[in-house]
């Protein structure tokens, strides 16, 4: 068994927060895949490629998929999705590094804090992890697995990773499921659709460190002092996105970011 750590109020206060990005420009790699687990590769990067070049802007959405304020930003993220000339990249940090376990302050902090979330957001907190898991001492937090299982989703269909990101965390903020546990990630990929076998088999080939290190790297250029954090790519420049703002409005944030690739293509 691995060991746990605890984590207090205030380190959880200034590891998960609503924060505006603050950083300098600069040019950002995609995210890595690996090209070489299907006969279907070749199609589907025929049509990122197609659907690349349809793009004029890309969003980097730096996350943790057990980070309450992102599972508020999910309105958002989704509302991003489909703005035809806006790419979406995931960026997933590691909130919670090492296998953690709360102590009972931190779980009341926690559940104030999504408490605040759900009135800004209208995002559902559950019984079932409110009364249930949330208050159990033996629940453990640790954002590599679920991690690698957006990873793996991505790497089977990419436009899997988004879906197996709100199955993970509608399992956990909703119904109170334990999604650091294998089966449980494996329950949730055959629920989105994908294979069971091929998934598990895709979780032991992800880059996941590689990808954590990059991600903290991107952190580091842009400034990002928590989770969530938006960056918008236009051209070779950097942009924050003011997102707090649009907490509670996602189809405003669908609507800005659609102006800004606009603006970003005109003046190109």
């Amino acid at each position: 068994m691995k060991a746990t750590v605890a984590a207090t109020p205030r380190a959880l206060a200034a590891r998960c927060a609503l924060v505006l990005n603050r950083g300098p420009s600069e040019a950002l790699d995609p995210n890595a895949r690996n090209e070489n687990h299907s006969h279907g590769d070749g199609r589907r990067t025929a049509e990122l490629a197609a659907r690349d070049a349809r793009m004029t802007a890309k969003l980097h959405y730096i996350y943790d998929p057990l980070c309450g304020w992102c599972y508020g930003a999910e309105p958002l993220v989704w509302a991003a999705s489909t703005v035809p000339s806006v790419g979406l990249e995931l960026h997933a940090g590691a909130l919670w590094p090492e296998p953690t376990q709360l102590p009972e302050s931190s779980r009341l902090y926690i559940l104030q804090a999504d408490q605040r979330i759900a009135a800004m957001s209208g995002q559902r907190f559950g019984p079932d992890y409110h009364d249930g898991l949330l208050l159990d001492p033996t629940m453990v937090l640790e954002s590599r697995p679920p991690t690698a299982a957006v990873l793996a989703a991505q790497s089977l269909d990419p436009k899997k990773a988004l879906p197996m990101l709100k199955a993970i965390q509608h399992a956990h903020y909703e119904q109170g499921r334990r999604v650091v546990e294998h089966d449980v990630l494996c329950d949730l990929a055959e629920e989105i659709g994908l294979d069971r076998g091929a998934f598990e088999a895709a979780l032991k080939r992800v880059p996941l460190e590689e990808h954590i290190r990059s991600t903290q790297e991107l952190m580091a250029h842009v400034g990002a002092q928590g989770f969530p954090t938006f960056v918008l790519e236009l051209g070779d420049e950097l942009h924050p996105v003011p997102h707090g703002r649009f907490a509670s409005h996602p189809a405003q944030f669908r609507d800005w970011l659609e102006t800004q690739a606009k603006g970003s293509a005109s003046a190109h």
